[in-house]
C-alpha cells in the first residue's frame, strides 16, 4: 500500500493498508542506582501521537491521550530503541473522517513489546 506523508496528506486517497512513516525513538537512560526502569504507559502514548500528527492534521486533542489504547504484551527497558510503524486499519466517512491505525512498537531488534491502537479525526 502507500506510504502516507504529511505534506501530500488527504484522506479522500487514504486506504485501509497505507503506512505512516515510521518514527524512531532513540534513547539512553542512565540510572545512577542501577535499577531497572521501564517506558512509561504515557510515554509511549505519546510517542504514538508524535508519528500521526507528523502525518495526519487531527483533532484530537493533544493533553488527553485517551484516544490511544496500548495492549501490553511486557514492560519495556528505557535502554531500548524503539520504532514505531503506524497503518490504517479503517475509515469511517461517516463518523467525522474518522481513522483507526494500529501500530507496532518494536525494540530494535525487531521484537514487537507493544502495540496500539489509535482512533483519530481529520481535521
Amino acid at each position: 500500500m502507500a506510504r502516507l506523508w504529511g505534506k501530500t496528506f488527504n484522506y479522500e486517497d487514504v486506504r485501509e493498508g497505507d503506512e505512516l512513516p515510521v518514527l524512531i525513538k532513540w534513547l539512553m537512560f542512565v540510572d545512577p542506582k542501577k535499577e531497572h526502569s521501564f517506558y512509561k504507559a504515557d510515554d509511549l502514548k505519546s510517542y504514538v501521537r508524535e508519528a500521526i500528527i507528523k502525518t495526519i492534521p487531527i483533532q484530537n486533542p493533544s493533553e488527553n491521550l485517551d484516544w490511544i489504547t496500548l495492549e501490553l504484551n511486557q514492560d519495556v527497558s528505557l535502554n531500548t530503541n524503539l520504532s514505531l510503524t503506524g497503518i490504517i486499519t479503517a475509515k469511517n466517512f461517516k463518523q467525522n473522517k474518522e481513522l483507526i491505525i494500529t501500530f507496532n512498537i518494536e525494540s530494535d531488534d525487531g521484537t514487537v513489546q507493544q502495540k496500539a491502537i489509535a482512533t483519530v479525526f481529520v481535521i
